[in-house]
């Protein structure tokens, strides 16, 4: 029997295919097992619904509290992997479901910049999506979403390589852990901007 989850995939897959007929490059960097972290710019609210059809595994995000107050959706969101935070103060209940979904082998999808861009550039990352990989040792995976969001024009999504996290602490364990957190922070970074910028080719035919 099918899961909601899956249903309602397809159905939003569906939607994007109509609409932005979207068009998607390196699935097979996500790992098929195993915990990952899904991190991606962030250009507009459909970006989670992109990524989670597009992705090959269940992903799980953030949603904002808010929805989980509204009637019918609030009962919706956990089967379709959401879980709340606030966005202004994530707090120790989310902490603890975040690393909690990781360690169990899960797939989070996480949007590191905090909020959209207004200019499709990357704006500073924050350090949330490093942490949750250093302290549940999840593979990151960079994900640049490249737009803009137009009817009847295509949208891509382009999974790069992922970094492997305990390669990284190995590489990297004479520095403190502030110290890995930024540095991992700033490698994520890039490899999205280079997604973003074609930097690993992207095709637009």
């Amino acid at each position: 029997m099918m899961s909601f989850y899956d249903f309602a995939k397809r159905i939003v897959q569906g939607y994007f295919l109509l609409f932005f007929r979207y068009k998607v490059r390196g699935i097979e960097n996500i790992p098929q097992e195993g915990s990952a972290l899904l991190c991606a710019n962030h250009i507009s609210n459909r970006d989670p619904l992109l990524v989670g059809v597009t992705s090959s595994r269940k992903v799980h995000f953030m949603a904002k509290q808010e929805l989980f107050r509204l009637p019918i959706i609030k009962q919706l969101l956990p089967h379709v992997g959401a879980f709340p935070v606030n966005r202004d103060a994530v707090g120790a209940s989310t902490i603890k479901t975040t690393l909690k979904l990781l360690k169990s082998g899960h797939v989070i999808g996480i949007f590191p910049e905090g909020h959209r861009s207004k200019t499709e550039d990357l704006q500073e990352m924050k350090a949330g999506a490093a942490f949750f990989a250093l302290k549940s040792r999840s593979m990151l995976v960079p994900v640049g979403i490249i737009g803009p969001y137009r009817l009847f024009k295509p949208v891509y999504v382009h999974f790069g390589p992922a970094i492997d996290v305990d390669a990284f602490i190995t590489e990297h364990e004479d520095l403190d852990g502030k110290e890995q957190l930024h540095l991992l922070t700033e490698l994520l970074s890039q490899r999205i901007d280079a997604l973003i910028h074609g930097g690993v080719g992207v095709d637009k035919e």
